[in-house]
């Protein structure tokens, strides 16, 4: 999803080098963050109605995180 928004110039995706690797295959361009800091901001993504009970357990785990994180 995030290549889409990227390529359609809606956002900047961070990325695993790997995954870095592959979209230079569809034609999305990176270049590496220098200076920082920056505040980099996530958006989770899931279907309407009741999500599974993975997709739950990391969305409690990922507010803990970001609660917690230094500001």
């Amino acid at each position: 999803m995030i290549a889409l928004w990227v390529a359609a110039g809606y956002g900047v995706g961070v990325s695993a080098q790997s995954r870095i690797e592959h979209a230079q295959g569809w034609g999305i361009h990176t270049r590496p963050l220098s200076d920082g800091p920056y505040e980099i901001v996530t958006h989770l993504q899931r279907p309407c109605g009741q999500a599974d009970v993975v997709s739950e357990r990391f969305e409690r785990r990922a507010l803990q995180v970001a609660k917690n994180a230094p500001t």
